[in-house]
Parts: structure tokens; sequence; C-alpha cells
């Protein structure tokens, strides 16, 4: 995905470090952005955005900085878009998310007053969400360049199935790769229990129809490596 959005997000990513606030009016995916507020909404209460004319970029990172975000929605993916000025819109998650889901159809009129300091939505009934001051949230830190290529892609269903078992007995869940089998591994140990599940192909996959694993499945290893992840943000 990064390496997929980067040559059109990078103008974008410049203009996070600014506290000027955008000049934007066009109609909003309302399913697309639904997605994105729900991914946010259990860690991150703010976010800022920025509105370049090729596209939106949202960039942003939990207290902790354990959990971080880059969403990079293209101009293309809106059924209008226009930038009078480019610039930043920093909003409250919940807000912008409840005021989503009392749209009704697809897409939304919707229109930045940077004067106003504003997000208007234009539907079946105007509303109107304040905008945040942008310098009032912190700046989103670098993403690490770990120099880690594994890559595996997994049927929702599989990985929501894997936390759920692991979940039940342990509190973390390492995740590693083995050149030899060319697999990647989910593990989680406990003081009674412990638990392994290794996928390399399609018919490792046990919760979707083996024409949808097959469709959806991918394992790329190409050294070992093993990271830990806390229960507490996987769950969310």
């Amino acid at each position: 995905i990064q390496e997929y959005i980067q040559p059109a997000w990078v103008p974008a990513a410049d203009l996070l470090g600014t506290g000027d606030t955008a000049a934007w009016q066009g109609q909003l995916p309302v399913e697309t952005l639904t997605t994105v507020t729900d991914h946010l909404t259990p860690r991150i209460a703010e976010v800022k955005i920025a509105v370049h004319s090729d596209g939106w970029l949202i960039a942003v990172a939990d207290a902790k900085n354990v959990c971080m975000f880059r969403v990079w929605l293209s101009a293309s993916d809106f059924p209008a878009y226009s930038v009078t000025e480019p610039g930043v819109v920093a909003l409250n998650v919940d807000q912008l998310s409840e005021t989503l889901g009392h749209v009704s159809g697809d897409t939304v009129e919707a229109t930045v007053n940077p004067d106003e300091q504003e997000l208007i939505f234009n539907g079946a009934a105007t509303t109107t969400l304040p905008l945040i001051d942008p310098d009032s949230l912190r700046r989103t830190p670098d993403v690490p360049d770990l120099g880690i290529n594994q890559r595996l892609t997994l049927p929702g269903d599989e990985f929501r199935t894997v936390l759920e078992r692991f979940s039940e007995f342990g509190h973390y869940l390492e995740i590693s790769s083995d050149t030899a089998t060319e697999s990647v591994v989910f593990e989680c140990d406990s003081d009674v229990v412990d638990g392994q599940k290794r996928y390399s192909k399609p018919q490792d996959v046990v919760a979707a129809d083996y024409s949808d694993a097959k469709r959806a499945f991918e394992c790329a290893v190409t050294n070992d490596v093993r990271s830990i992840f806390s229960f507490d943000y996987l769950d969310d």
C-alpha cells in the first residue's frame, strides 16, 4: 500500500506540518469514510487531514504511538472534488463518524469553510462540525523503515478467528516468518496453554471457503522476522 500511494501523498504529507486550514468543497464517499472512521475510533479521538489537489491524506497515531494509520483517498475517489486552497482539516473522529451515520445516501455534499472553521454537510438536513485548531494536535511520528518485507494476506474471517481463539488464553500474539518453510506463524503462549497457527498456502485457511481463501491468500517470506502485538490493540 505504501509503495502504491507514495508518489501521490508526498506533496500532501508536507501540508501536515502547517496550520493553514484548507478550503475545499465536493461530495464525500460515505461508505469509504465510514470504513476509515471505524478503524480510527477505538484508539484515535482527533484526526488531521491534509487536503491536496490530488486527494486527502490521513496520517495519525494513537497516544502511545502503537497504532499508526496512513490512509490516502485520491481525488478520483470522490464523486466531486474541488480545492480552492490546500491545507489541513482537523476533526473530532467521533463527531465525524456520528454525522456520517445519519447520512441516508451513498454520498453527501460537504464544504470546508476556513473562515468560520467549519465542515458543513448539506444533506437532507444541514449539519455543521466545528474544526479543531490543527496546531493543537501533535505531529504524527514518522513510520520507521524496519526493512520488513514479509507479506501475509488472509480473509478477514480467518484473521478474526485466530484472534478470538488465541485471545481467550493469552495477552500477546507473536507473528513470525520462517524462510525454511516459507510460512508465517501465529503463536500465543500462556502459563497453561500454547497455541500456534502456520500459513504457507490457501489450504491452511480454515474459516473461509477454499475459493475465497485462494482468491485472497498471499504469503511472501524473504527473511526471518518476529513481532509481538498486544491483544488490547488487536481486538479493537
